[in-house]
């Protein structure tokens, strides 16, 4: 493997991606301790929304880091005192990994953080306790996580409960449950039947789809400020079952409308349908001074086919920020020169991680409708300069459809921050 210089290295950990793990099997680790350590003490994940936790990836890390002992203490430190930042969840995480392995100190560590969490607006999670030690964790956490006015509970005792049901099963659970002396006992019982019996009475397959409102109601609701079934998304929805005359008429009326919220639950409808009608006021709306409207605008421009729209993707390329629309534009207008022109725009990426990462949507979902050799360059960007392992993820499974993925890559996806990814 190429040696990695500090700052490489730095941006590996950043992405969370699997090379970093590969390259310390087999070179000094000295020289990136720090970075681990840093890595470790701030949560880097991109999206901590879709990404799962980093803390088997970190771990993997400490192990190869020459120094485990002293990154594991100081990991331990500031999980006792996390300060103002956002990594806590991660320290706490991280203090898992080490606690499942029989680590004591960091056991005692993760009650003890979870404890002084409890009573916060955002408490730690109760299933990583209760991997741990089962039932007797969860009475520890329900103690500590009371059900709110309305008698509902805890959300993170709600999951640790179902965590462990998924785990063990809910008859298991229950035994396991009746057999603690704790006053907590009866709420987690009760919570346990209830789940079996909400379980027994789901229905199988999906529900029934509800029948498409006819564009007359539809209007008659934007028009009257009804935004329950008219804000974008649901008009997005709406669209993609439209007819070609509904088309037409949500054009014009997107254009005629003045107001702005009005106007956006019209353009929503054009999210994933085609623009019917000349783009030209299109193209005007895409700098529109209501930025969402705006937005929606350019989303809309991608799905249509016009030498003007490939004109106006071109132009709008310049602005890093806009590349992303531009890429959906030029998607329905390809010309045979785009694909190493977009793959290019990855390459020398952005270095805001936003705009970055709205470049990777859409240059991923540009491969996806025009599969072959052509995109491999651009998917190959895509994994290798991406903040996102659920990017990465999808990059490769596209890159998958052209053949077998090379040998270097499918060993580093084995050590990537999120292998649920892949």
């Amino acid at each position: 493997m190429t040696t990695l210089t500090l700052d490489v290295f730095r941006t590996l950990l950043a992405n969370g991606h699997g090379r970093a793990v590969l390259y310390l099997e087999t070179h000094d680790p000295a020289p990136f301790r720090e970075a681990i350590l840093h890595a470790c003490l701030n949560d880097l994940r991109y999206d901590r929304q879709t990404e799962n936790s980093r803390a088997p990836y970190l771990y993997a890390l400490i192990q190869l880091s020459g120094d485990f002992a002293g990154l594991r203490d100081c990991i331990l430190a500031a999980l006792a005192d996390p300060g103002e930042g956002e990594s806590e969840r991660q320290l706490y995480d991280l203090a898992y990994e080490f606690a499942r392995r029989g680590d004591a100190g960091a056991r005692a560590a993760l009650y003890a953080a979870f404890d002084r969490n409890s009573g916060s607006d955002e408490p730690l999670p109760a299933d990583s306790l209760a991997l741990l030690d089962g039932p007797a964790a969860l009475s520890f956490a329900a103690e500590r996580l009371l059900p709110d006015e309305d008698g509902e509970e805890d959300w993170e005792l709600v999951s640790a409960l179902d965590g462990l049901m998924e785990r063990d099963g809910v008859a298991e659970t229950r035994v396991a449950l009746e057999t603690l002396q704790s006053p907590s006992v009866n709420r987690l019982l009760a919570f346990v039947d209830r789940e079996a019996a909400e379980r027994a009475a789901r229905p199988e397959g999906p529900a029934p789809r509800r029948p498409a409102l006819p564009y007359s109601e539809m209007r008659r609701r934007i028009l009257a400020g009804d935004r329950s079934r008219t804000y974008p998304i649901a008009m997005t929805r709406w669209g993609q079952r439209a007819n070609d005359v509904d088309l037409l008429l949500a054009a014009n009326d997107a254009l005629a409308e003045t107001d702005p919220v009005r106007r956006r639950a019209f353009l929503g409808v054009f999210q994933q349908r085609a623009w019917p009608i000349d783009p030209q006021p299109l193209i005007a709306l895409a700098d529109d001074p209501d930025e969402r409207v705006a937005r929606l605008a350019r989303v809309a421009l991608g799905y249509v086919a016009h030498p003007s729209v490939r004109g106006w993707a071109l132009e709008v390329a310049c602005d890093l920020e806009m590349r992303s629309f531009a890429v959906g534009a030029l998607s329905t207008n390809r010309e045979p020169d785009d694909d190493a022109l977009v793959a290019s725009w990855l390459e020398d990426p952005p270095a805001d991680r936003t705009a970055l990462h709205c470049l990777t949507w859409s240059a991923i979902d540009y491969a996806k409708a025009h599969p072959g050799p052509g995109v491999n360059r651009v998917l190959r960007a895509v994994y290798e300069h991406v903040p996102c392992s659920q990017c990465r993820g999808r990059a490769l499974d596209e890159l998958s459809k052209c053949g077998p993925l090379p040998e270097s890559i499918v060993a580093e996806i084995r050590h990537d921050a999120d292998r649920l990814a892949y």
